[in-house]
C-alpha cells in the first residue's frame, strides 16, 4: 500500500510559534508575518491542532493495555463450620488464578489498537492541512485588501493630478467648472471605496489571529510569488498517494479486517489457570498419617462458546463494518481524484486569466491613460476621455490584485486537494518512521 506521508510543516508544531505576539494593553502590536510565518504560527499554537495531536499521542498508549493480560484474582475463603476430613478439619483457604485468551487474541487486540491510533494521526494531519488551507486564504484575502488600498491611495493621487490641471484649464477659460467637479467626484469615491476595505481588513485580520491563537495588527510582507502547479497527472497521482483523508480511509479498512479476525477468535476458548492453598487443622482425635497436613490445588478452565447465534451475528457486523470501509475508500479516491482535477483546471484557468489581466490589458489600460492625460493636456482629448481612461486604469490594476489573489487561493486549494505542498513534491522525506507512528 501507500507510503505514509508525515508532514515536515506539521512536526514544526514543536517549534515556537513564528509571528505569535503578546497580548498588549495599548495599542495592538504590529506583527509583520510572510505567508510561511503565518502558516508556522498556527501549526504550532492553533488550539484545535494541538488537542488533535495530544489525542493522538494519548491513543498511543492503547496498544500496550490492549495486549495486556487481564489482572489475576486472588480469592480467600473462611470456613465458618469448619469441614472435618481424614487429616483434619478444613479452616480457611486462598487461591490465585490467571485468565488466558486464547494465543494469538492479544496480538490482534494490540493490532486494532495500533490502526486506532494511526486513525487518530491521520485525522490530526487531516486538520493540519485544512488549518494551512485556512490561513493561506485567510492571508491572501487580507493582501487583497492591503494592495487596493494602496492602489487607492495611488489613484487618489492621479485624481489630484487630474483636478490641478483641471483648475488650471477653468481657470484659463478652456474648460468648464464641471470637470473640475466630476475630477473631485471621483477623488471622492475612492476614500469612499477606501472604506468599505476597513471592515474586511479586521474581518480577516481577526481570522488569522483566531488561526494563531495571538493577538496583533497584522501587516503582510513580501510581493506575490506566484507557484508552478505540476502536471495534471503528477497532481492526481501525488494526490491518490498522499491525500491524508484516503490514508485515513485505508487505515479503517486494515482496522476493520484486524476487527473480523478478533471476532473469529472469539469461537475458541479462553483459559484459566490458577492455584488454590486450603489449610488445615490437626486431627486431635486420631492421628492419621499426614495429620493436619495443608491441601495445595492446581486448576484448569475454559469458557465453552457454544452461544453460536452471538459468534455468528458478531462475524457478520465485523464483516458489514469491513465492506463499508471498503466501499468507504473507494469513494473517497474518487472524491480525491476529482478534486485534484477541478482544483488543478481552476488553478489554470487562474493563471491564464491573470496572465492575460497583467501582460495585455493592464498594460493598454496605462498607455491608454498616458494618451489621454496627453491629449487633455493640449486640448485634444476632452475631459470624459482622461476620466474614463483613469477609472479603467483602476479597475484593472485591482483585478490584476484579485487575480493574484485568485491565483495564490487555487494554489492552496490544489495543495490541499494533493494533500502536500508543491515546493515538496520536488524534494522531501517520503514516509513517517515506525517510531513517529508508534
Amino acid at each position: 500500500m501507500k507510503s505514509i506521508f508525515l508532514s515536515l510543516i506539521i512536526v514544526i508544531c514543536a517549534s515556537p510559534a513564528a509571528g505569535a505576539a503578546p497580548p498588549s494593553r495599548g495599542s495592538p502590536i504590529l506583527v509583520d508575518l510572510s505567508v510561511d510565518d503565518a502558516v508556522r504560527a498556527v501549526l504550532a499554537s492553533n488550539p484545535a491542532l494541538k488537542a488533535a495531536r495530544l489525542r493522538w499521542e494519548a491513543q498511543k498508549e492503547r496498544p500496550t493495555i490492549a495486549s495486556s493480560l487481564p489482572d489475576p484474582m486472588l480469592t480467600y475463603g473462611y470456613f465458618l463450620q469448619n469441614v472435618e476430613t481424614r487429616v483434619g478439619a478444613q479452616n480457611q483457604k486462598i487461591g490465585l488464578s490467571q485468565k488466558f485468551p486464547f494465543p494469538g487474541t492479544l496480538s490482534l487486540a494490540a493490532q486494532k489498537a495500533r490502526r486506532e491510533a494511526r486513525q487518530s494521526f491521520w485525522q490530526y494531519q487531516t486538520l493540519g492541512r485544512e488549518l494551512m488551507l485556512r490561513t493561506k486564504l485567510a492571508y491572501y484575502d487580507l493582501r487583497r485588501v492591503e494592495e487596493s488600498s494602496r492602489i487607492f491611495d495611488e489613484q487618489a493621487a492621479l485624481y489630484e493630478q487630474t483636478i490641478r490641471s483641471a483648475r488650471a484649464k477653468f481657470e484659463a477659460g478652456t474648460a468648464g467648472q464641471q470637470d473640475v467637479l466630476k475630477a473631485e467626484l471621483a477623488q471622492t469615491e475612492i476614500e469612499q471605496r477606501k472604506l468599505d476595505l476597513i471592515p474586511q481588513r479586521e474581518a480577516f485580520q481577526a481570522r488569522l489571529n483566531a488561526l494563531r491563537n495571538a493577538q496583533g495588527r497584522i501587516s503582510v510582507r513580501g510581493p506575490y510569488a506566484p507557484k508552478l502547479a505540476p502536471p495534471l497527472a503528477r497532481a492526481v497521482e501525488l494526490a491518490l498517494r498522499y491525500r491524508q483523508e484516503l490514508s485515513g480511509a485505508q487505515v479503517d479498512v486494515e482496522r476493520n479486517q484486524t476487527e473480523l479476525a478478533l471476532a473469529r477468535k472469539k469461537r475458541w476458548p479462553d483459559f484459566t489457570l490458577g492455584v488454590e492453598y486450603t489449610q488445615v487443622n490437626r486431627n486431635i482425635f486420631s492421628n492419621p498419617p499426614d495429620n493436619g497436613n495443608d491441601a495445595v490445588l492446581a486448576a484448569v478452565s475454559i469458557n465453552v462458546p457454544i452461544w453460536f447465534a452471538r459468534l455468528n451475528a458478531q462475524e457478520r457486523e465485523a464483516q458489514g463494518n469491513l465492506a463499508a470501509s471498503r466501499a468507504q475508500m473507494q469513494n473517497t479516491s474518487n472524491d480525491v481524484a476529482a478534486e485534484a482535477r477541478e482544483t488543478w483546471f481552476q488553478t489554470r484557468i487562474a493563471r491564464d486569466q491573470l496572465a492575460l489581466l497583467r501582460d495585455k490589458l493592464l498594460p493598454l489600460a496605462r498607455q491608454t491613460y498616458d494618451a489621454s492625460l496627453a491629449g487633455y493636456e493640449s486640448a485634444k482629448a476632452s475631459f470624459l476621455d482622461l476620466l474614463e481612461s483613469e477609472q479603467a486604469l483602476l479597475r484593472y490594476r485591482l483585478e490584476v490584485v484579485a487575480g493574484e489573489t485568485k491565483l495564490a487561493k487555487a494554489n492552496a486549494t490544489l495543495e490541499r486537494a494533493m494533500g502536500v505542498d508543491f515546493a515538496q513534491t520536488l524534494n522531501r522525506r517520503v514516509g513517517a518512521t515506525k517510531e513517529e507512528l508508534k
